[in-house]
């Protein structure tokens, strides 16, 4: 494939077909019916405009975050990043609309869900590519406030990391743009966990695990699962943040930090976010 001068969506597509048996029946059944139930325009009117309202949302918290604390330059590298990331899931949003996946995810080892990419027949992929078209447009969404959501992040923590170091003025800002140009590991992982929450994605709690593999079965045991959880993932997160926002989890979190759930140095345990959230 290298040599013959593959690029990373031809890799993807190629490990694709390894990876999961030839597309059969039960693969027509949950594409057809996955992207039946996300064709509706009440669907595309919920997915734009929870997308729509995450960003600006979590901008203005972080606008009176940093008014507070009288540090109101920290606003200026947030808001850039919010425009460079948005040009950036543009193009990730067209990606997806045309290949499943991202050129960046390809190369990054990650495969594409559905089954065009699987197809080799001309007539079925051109099938498969027309009937995906409700999911990518919802998957596509997510990646462009993936892209906006993380380089918005990355914008803050570099002015928040050039605010700790106590900088003001010109080296301030000097210092934000370096940080801004050579992100530590650090801040790319923050900024990219920190996306995933906004998009509602991310990794899930040991029941929404059981319930994924339960769905992400094969043969008749998949089908199963998937006609009795069509959607999970997203859901998942959307009750999650719902709980969190209640009583029940604020007396969650105060369990969680009395059992030292938080404690400095220790790994968070899967689905859990971060105290700050």
């Amino acid at each position: 494939l290298v040599d013959s001068g593959a690029d990373p969506i031809k890799m993807a597509n190629f490990w694709a077909k390894v990876e999961k048996p030839p597309v059969g029946l039960t693969d027509w059944i949950k594409a057809l019916r996955y992207n039946s139930m996300l064709s509706g325009p009440r669907t595309f009117e919920i997915n734009f405009a929870g997308s729509a309202i995450e960003t600006p949302w979590r901008f203005a918290r972080d606008v009176v975050a940093s008014m507070w604390k009288g540090r109101p330059e920290e606003i200026g590298p947030e808001a850039a990043g919010i425009w460079a990331g948005a040009q950036k899931g543009a193009n990730a949003f067209m990606e997806v609309m045309r290949y499943g996946i991202t050129k960046e995810q390809a190369a990054a080892a990650d495969l594409p869900r559905s089954i065009a990419p699987r197809l080799s027949n001309p007539a079925a992929k051109t099938v498969a590519n027309v009937l995906e078209v409700p999911g990518r447009i919802m998957q596509a969404t997510d990646e462009f406030l993936m892209a906006t959501s993380q380089a918005m992040q990355l914008g803050r923590e570099a002015a928040l990391q050039a605010s700790r170091e106590n900088l003001r003025g010109t080296q301030w800002s000097q210092r934000v743009g370096e940080l801004m140009a050579d992100p530590s590991p650090q801040m790319l992982d923050k900024a990219y966990k920190v996306a995933e929450r906004m998009a509602f994605h991310g990794e899930m709690g040991g029941m929404g695990q059981r319930l994924e593999a339960l769905t992400r079965g094969e043969g008749a045991g998949g089908l199963l699962g998937h006609f009795l959880i069509p959607f999970l993932r997203t859901p998942y997160h959307l009750a999650v943040r719902g709980i969190e926002r209640t009583p029940v989890g604020l007396a969650g979190t105060a369990i969680d930090v009395a059992r030292g759930v938080y404690a400095p140095g220790k790994e968070l345990p899967k689905g859990v976010a971060p105290l700050g959230e």
